[in-house]
């Protein structure tokens, strides 16, 4: 399941670049909707790869944004 969001959320950034649309990272409602988890099961992936410094979390004005650390 990590695998799977990990991907999603790769493919909504890329997918975001190549439309040159800014910013480009993925929304938490983007990721639920696309991910058709439920909220808990979005969660626990989610707080997997924050924990193991994969992707960072932060607050926009209306929803939580994700995005993949760069290495």
């Amino acid at each position: 399941m990590t695998s799977k969001v990990y991907e999603l959320i790769a493919g909504i950034e890329a997918s975001k670049k190549e439309k040159k649309m800014f910013p480009t990272h993925a929304l938490y409602n983007e990721l639920l909707t696309a991910s058709k988890l439920t909220r808990p099961e979005l969660n626990k992936a989610l707080n997997e790869l924050f924990r193991l410094e994969v992707i960072q979390v932060g607050e926009t004005v209306n929803d939580k944004y994700i995005t993949i650390n760069e290495t």
